[in-house]
């Protein structure tokens, strides 16, 4: 056939264009359309996954405080109580780049979650990293973690199906209770509820007015003497102003662990996103407690912003941690007190204020943190000579076990401890109900060498109540922290009749509802500048603040 095309040519040629047109038919490439019904979904995995922990649904408006997501969703997320890290997430996006965002984003939080719980609960950390779990197909990404993420696998897998091409309406994203009601009213934990009814403080602060407004949760506006916001002083900066530290040893690195000869600090990195949420949680509390309560806002510089040698300072990975404090106080009302120790800490930076094995400080550290808010309170500090002095030993800390570093090991830390002045107790009743006195701090000195700092207050806990009988008036103070107010709560005992020391992540109830019941005359938050940058943490917060 001349200048013509043979015959078997052509049926190849028609052969190919008819799987083209099938493939392109059929997803052109694989782009299958998933589908995924969320409700029934979060349904399936409370029912059928087994975790750790009771199961804890986030508010809808909190979830974006722990993950930055896509806008525009349907979906759940659901996470234990402090305690343990089991959690899960069921959502549908819009689209599917959308869903591809989303699963950057639950990776990052994931990792985030590790590094929280690495400090405290290192084999919840493990859970996190052996036992979680992202599955996206399309716009719908579900992730879990839990003890046994192959049983999450099967009910995620056989609850994203294939489209058929209908759209499945969803409601909106709501506030439910996916698991059974609870319509028994809230009570204290037996272990540390009082028996007597606090009465309600009535100190009053004066503070100026304005007619200003702004808007509420709500949508409507209200007025507002507290629109302001705190300047933060912003003075030059030297650190030949301060004491000198110097060393000849090299600076390397762990992970986000520096090292220098002995000594390891941990690495800070500042996020803005993060540090507003945590602004605007202080700024509501104190919106909550109104005029006749004091709220502080103390938040604690690392080892890596304070104690650096000076060759090394301004080389150290890592944000500024001066600036980020002037851009975190920067955030607050007026009405609520900084407690700015930034240049305290500086001024004694080569004194033992900070742990070299761990990422805490020291009881002397605390001590001139608490010396920062007598100044603010206008409350006359207790000098460390009427304190009685404990020395507990050796001890070995976070930042060892988690670089196992050598040189750590042979230089381990010494743990120090001051005791009130006044004959204040912690107050607790045991299993029978019997209401018994505890020391705020306890001898550790025959204790592991890896659980000294556990001294303070007994270690971490939902709620710990001091009582100081020797403080006649009705004064309250409500300290809200992590671990590193473990060891600074105790200079509080001498100055009021009750302290109730309250960490956050394994509270369990309202903050401000128990402040308010309690009659705080005080609040203050005591929290590192690492939590600060962490959504986990500060998503903890508002679930035990707002929830």
């Amino acid at each position: 056939m001349k200048n013509g095309i043979k015959p078997t040519i052509m049926m190849l040629i028609m052969t190919v264009l008819c799987v083209a047109v099938v493939f392109c038919m059929s997803g052109c490439g694989g782009s299958t359309e998933w589908t995924m019904n969320t409700q029934e979904m979060a349904k399936n995995i409370l029912d059928s996954v087994q975790f750790d922990t009771d199961m804890k649904q986030v508010k809808a408006n909190s979830i974006s405080t722990f993950m930055e997501l896509p806008e525009n969703y349907k979906g759940y997320m659901f996470m234990g109580d402090g305690s343990h890290s089991d959690c899960f997430g069921v959502f549908r996006f819009e689209t599917e780049d959308d869903g591809k965002t989303a699963e950057k984003a639950i990776k990052k939080y994931l990792g985030e979650l590790q590094d929280s719980f690495k400090r405290y609960i290192p084999e919840e950390a493990d859970k996190v990293k052996s036992h979680s779990l992202v599955v996206r197909k399309g716009r719908n990404v579900v992730f879990v973690v839990c003890p046994d993420e192959t049983q999450a696998e099967e009910i995620i897998t056989a609850g994203i199906v294939e489209s058929d091409g209908k759209v499945e309406e969803e409601p909106d994203n709501q506030e439910i209770d996916l698991q059974e009601p609870d319509d028994q009213e809230q009570t204290d934990d037996p272990a540390v509820s009082e028996e007597t009814n606090e009465p309600d403080n009535e100190a009053e602060v004066t503070e100026p007015q304005n007619t200003e407004t702004e808007q509420t949760e709500e949508g409507q506006t209200e007025e507002n003497g507290d629109n302001e916001k705190t300047e933060p002083v912003k003075a030059e900066f030297s650190l030949d102003d301060y004491p000198v530290i110097e060393t000849e040893k090299k600076l390397k690195y762990n992970g986000y662990i520096a090292l220098v000869g002995r000594s390891a600090f941990e690495i800070y990195d500042y996020v803005d996103s993060v540090a507003d949420s945590y602004a605007k949680l202080v700024n509501y509390t104190k919106k909550k407690l109104g005029d006749d309560v004091n709220v502080y806002d103390l938040i604690i510089p690392l080892a890596s912003g304070v104690t650096v040698p000076n060759k090394y300072f301004d080389e150290i990975m890592g944000s500024n941690q001066r600036k980020a404090l002037d851009l975190l106080y920067g955030k607050l009302k007026k009405s609520v007190i900084p407690v700015n120790i930034y240049e305290t800490m500086m001024e004694h930076r080569d004194e033992y204020i900070y742990f070299r094995t761990d990422h805490h400080w020291t009881s002397l550290g605390a001590y001139y943190a608490y010396t920062k808010w007598c100044e603010e309170s206008n409350t006359l500090p207790i000098p460390l000579e009427g304190r009685k002095k404990i020395k507990m030993g050796e001890f070995l800390g976070s930042l060892y076990n988690e670089t196992k570093a050598e040189v750590l090991r042979k230089h381990p830390d010494k743990l120090v401890a001051y005791l009130p002045v006044s004959k204040a107790y912690i107050s607790k009743k045991d299993s029978n109900g019997q209401r018994y006195k505890a020391d705020i701090i306890k001898d550790y000195s025959d204790s592991s060498i890896y659980v000294k700092y556990d001294a303070f207050l007994g270690g971490d806990q939902g709620l710990v109540t001091i009582i100081n009988k020797d403080v006649k008036d009705d004064s309250v103070l409500i300290i809200v922290k992590e671990s590193f107010g473990n060891c600074m709560a105790p200079y509080f005992a001498d100055h009021y009749h009750k302290v109730y020391v309250i960490d956050y992540r394994y509270f369990g109830k309202n903050i401000i509802d128990f402040a308010k019941k309690k009659g705080a005359s005080d609040l203050i938050f005591i929290n590192n500048i690492g939590m600060t940058r962490s959504s986990y943490l500060v998503g903890l917060l508002q679930g035990a603040l707002k929830d």
